[in-house]
C-alpha cells in the first residue's frame, strides 16, 4: 500500500512498475521518457510515486514490457500506451488506445518490443515488432504487425508470456510451444542448429506443464508436480541446473534443490520461484542484489538460494 493505494496486483517493465488498485484503476511510476506510465503527461518525467492511467478504464489485468504497459478492460478489450518505435502499438502516445478491433482478450504478455494476448478460446494472438519471428504468425520477412495476428498451429493456449525475443505458451494438453529467436537454446526444441522459429515448436521434454515463463535469453517452466525446469542460456546460472560451466542448453534441464514449486518466473539474466511453502528462492546472475540472498559478494548462484 502506498499513498493510500490498495493494489491487487503489479506488473514490472525495464524502468517502470504498474499495479491494480482494488477498483481495477491502473496506476504507474518511473521512467515516463516513452509515455509508458498513461497519464498524459506531455513532459514525461520519471515520476516518483504512482500516478493514475487515464481514460477511466477498469481493467482486470495488466502488463508491462520494455517501454510500454498494456492492459484488459472488464469487456475484454485491450488497451497499450508507451513507446512504439517497433509498431508495439498503434501509434506512440501517453494514453491508452485500443488494439485491433473484435477480438475479446483474457490476458495480455508484453515483451520488449511485442505484446502477445490470449481471447477467451485460447488462441494466441501477437503484434508488434516481428523481428525473429517472435509473433509467430509464419511470416518469415520480419514484417511488424500493427493489429493482433494470429499464432499459426491451431493450439489452444492456458498461458503465454513473451521475453525479448522469443514467446512461449502451455497448451491444454500440458505440451509448452517456443517461438522466435532460439540461438541460445531459449525454445527448448532440442534445435542447436537453426536460430530461428517463425511458429510454435514444441518443448522436447514431454513434462506435463501448468506454466511457462521467458525470460531475456532462457526460459523456465513449472510441471504437474512442481519440479522446474529450464533452457537456454546458462552463462549466469539462471537455469539453475547447477552448472557452472555457462552452456547454453537447448531442451529443459531439471532446477536442482527447493523444488516443489507453485510458479516459476524468469527475469532478464536470474530467475526466481515459489515454493508450495511459500518460501522464495533465486538463481542466476547476482551483481546488482536480484536474488535477495543477502550475499555481501553478490556472485551468481548457479542453484536456487532461498530469499532471506
Amino acid at each position: 500500500m502506498d499513498g493510500g493505494h490498495k493494489f491487487s496486483s503489479l506488473t514490472a517493465g525495464w524502468n517502470h512498475t504498474c499495479g491494480l488498485d482494488t477498483s481495477g484503476r491502473a496506476w504507474c511510476w518511473g521512467e515516463d521518457i516513452y509515455g509508458q506510465l498513461g497519464d498524459a503527461s506531455t513532459t514525461q518525467t520519471a515520476k516518483l510515486s504512482p500516478v493514475a492511467v487515464v481514460g477511466g478504464h477498469v481493467f482486470t489485468s495488466l502488463t508491462a514490457g520494455g517501454a510500454h504497459t498494456c492492459g484488459v478492460d472488464t469487456s475484454g478489450r485491450a488497451w497499450c500506451w508507451g513507446y512504439d518505435i517497433f509498431d508495439a502499438l498503434a501509434t506512440t502516445t501517453s494514453r491508452p488506445v485500443a488494439v485491433g478491433s473484435g477480438h475479446v482478450f483474457a490476458r495480455l504478455t508484453a515483451g520488449l518490443y511485442h505484446t502477445c494476448g490470449l481471447d477467451t478460446s485460447g488462441q494466441a494472438w501477437c503484434w508488434g515488432f516481428n523481428g525473429n519471428g517472435r509473433l509467430g504468425d509464419g511470416d518469415t520477412t520480419g514484417a511488424d504487425k500493427f493489429t493482433p495476428v494470429a499464432v499459426v498451429g491451431g493450439h489452444t493456449f492456458t498461458s503465454l508470456d513473451a521475453g525479448q525475443n522469443h514467446t512461449c505458451g502451455v497448451d491444454t494438453s500440458k505440451v509448452a510451444w517456443c517461438w522466435g529467436y532460439g540461438g541460445h537454446g531459449q525454445l527448448g526444441d532440442g534445435d542447436s542448429t537453426t536460430t530461428l522459429k517463425f511458429h510454435p515448436v514444441a518443448v522436447v521434454g514431454g513434462s506435463p506443464y501448468t506454466s511457462v515463463s521467458a525470460g531475456e535469453l532462457h526460459t523456465c517452466a513449472t510441471d504437474t508436480w512442481g519440479q522446474s525446469w529450464c533452457w537456454g542460456d546458462d552463462t549466469y546460472g539462471q537455469l539453475g541446473d547447477g552448472d557452472t560451466t555457462g552452456t547454453n542448453k537447448f531442451r529443459p534441464v531439471a532446477v536442482i534443490g527447493g523444488s516443489p514449486y507453485t510458479s516459476v518466473t524468469a527475469g532478464g539474466i536470474h530467475t526466481c520461484a515459489v515454493s508450495l511453502s511459500g518460501r522464495a528462492w533465486c538463481w542466476g546472475d547476482d551483481r546488482y542484489g536480484e536474488l535477495g540472498d543477502g550475499d555481501p559478494t553478490q556472485t551468481n548462484k548457479f542453484s536456487p538460494v532461498p530469499v532471506v
